[in-house]
């Protein structure tokens, strides 16, 4: 498994998986929801 870098990635994030990184900083603890959107953008950055 490869690290996945945010900021990376921003740019293919939906409005609310964004929202949701900003409401929440720091937070150790993903939403499976915001996890499977992360997954999906580094997918489609394959």
């Amino acid at each position: 498994m490869t690290d996945m870098h945010i900021k990376e990635r921003w740019d293919r994030l939906s409005p609310a998986t964004r929202q949701w990184f900003l409401d929440n900083p720091g937070c150790v603890i993903v939403p499976r929801t915001i996890t499977n959107c992360a997954a999906e953008a580094r997918v489609c950055a394959s």
